[in-house]
């Protein structure tokens, strides 16, 4: 979605006074009425060449930021499940400072969801920019780590990128032909050679039907997955 130079002017002011990709999402709603799922917010903000910042804290006693970096660095703990829970292009856990536990998923929307292991639980304010923070890292680390399939797999890695003009191992084209129950779909060929079909329905729901029923592509392609079949898709509408 375009926005408007003035629109834009105020995104880069926000990220610059340390608004994070969820608060940016909630700005564009509540000022100018735009709604945006998480994920093209992420997409925006590289469009427009902006980066996401860290405000400095007011400096403080190091007793006290000795047990912020211990709360940032030990005690808020994210992992990520090797393979996505269904429905889920990206699922894991994560546990807050407090101990209490939840798990976390980004949906076939980009929408990222919390669901707490205890029912009514709200997690500490200030472990959700840690959370938020170390979750974004773990995903970009997951995009780019190599495939750790051997010799063989590591090869068709390589193919696979060179396949694609260098610009990353997964292909994926969009089909020409209409469906009654789609908005459009397509082809994907993940780094591991595996293959799906791609479908967004009459809802804007996407989803992926393997060529090889039960087989899941690798978790680690699935951002560079939505980065270019957005792009397809632009190309389309």
């Amino acid at each position: 979605m375009d926005i408007s130079p003035e629109q834009t002017e105020s995104v880069k002011r926000w990220l610059a006074e340390g608004a994070d990709v969820a608060q940016v999402q909630t700005r564009l709603q509540s000022e100018f009425g735009i709604n945006m799922r998480y994920i093209d917010v992420r997409f925006l903000i590289d469009d427009i060449g902006a980066q996401i910042n860290d405000i400095p804290e007011p400096a403080a006693p190091q007793e006290s930021r000795d047990e912020e970096s211990s709360i940032a660095g030990q005690q808020v703990q994210v992992s990520m499940d090797p393979v996505p829970k269904p429905g889920a292009i990206a699922s894991g856990a994560v546990i807050f400072s407090d101990g209490e536990k939840a798990e976390w998923f980004v949906d076939n929307s980009g929408r990222l969801g919390l669901s707490p292991e205890k029912e009514g639980y709200n997690a500490p304010q200030e472990d959700l920019p840690i959370f938020q923070k170390k979750l974004q890292e773990l995903l970009e680390s997951e995009s780019d780590a190599p495939v750790e399939n051997g010799e063989d797999g590591l090869n068709r890695r390589n193919e696979n990128s060179s396949e694609s003009s260098g610009n990353g191992s997964v292909e994926v084209s969009v089909s020409k032909i209409q469906r009654p129950d789609c908005i459009a779909f397509g082809d994907v060929t993940f780094s591991d050679g595996s293959k799906a079909e791609w479908r967004i329905d009459r809802m804007g729901q996407l989803g992926l039907v393997p060529a090889v029923e039960g087989q899941r592509p690798p978790q680690s392609d699935m951002p560079e997955f939505q980065r270019k079949l957005q792009d397809a898709l632009k190309t389309l509408f």
